[in-house]
């Protein structure tokens, strides 16, 4: 499970962490056995809607405005259903804003 600021479109990468995040996670898919699901932080999406739109999925958590002064409460809720979903060998966490805080919080092993 690779956690960052995955873009909307291939074709629209904006930002220095979103370009790392997308090279590495198209790198890594290509090589035998490894499966991503992408987990895209700070989406203005639904909860829990899963895109192929980069080829491979990609799972939204919202970051309402209200994320910080709650904690981050609904989201590693969120994260927590996810990664019990998903069920990944290793979490890679892009940045130690909300993506590494949701990595570290989930209790799983973790690359921030």
């Amino acid at each position: 499970m690779i956690v960052g600021p995955y873009p909307r479109t291939a074709s629209h990468i904006d930002g220095g962490v979103a370009a790392a995040t997308m090279y590495l996670t198209r790198q890594l898919i290509q090589e035998p056995g490894v499966e991503i699901v992408g987990v895209r932080v700070g989406s203005r999406k639904a909860d829990r809607v899963v895109t192929q739109d980069l080829g491979w999925p990609v799972l939204d958590i919202d970051l309402g405005r209200f994320s910080v002064s709650t904690l981050f409460r609904r989201q590693i809720y969120q994260f927590q259903s996810m990664v019990s979903d998903v069920k990944p060998d290793l979490i890679h966490a892009h940045g130690s804003d909300a993506a590494g805080f949701l990595a570290v919080k989930s209790r799983q092993r973790a690359v921030v």
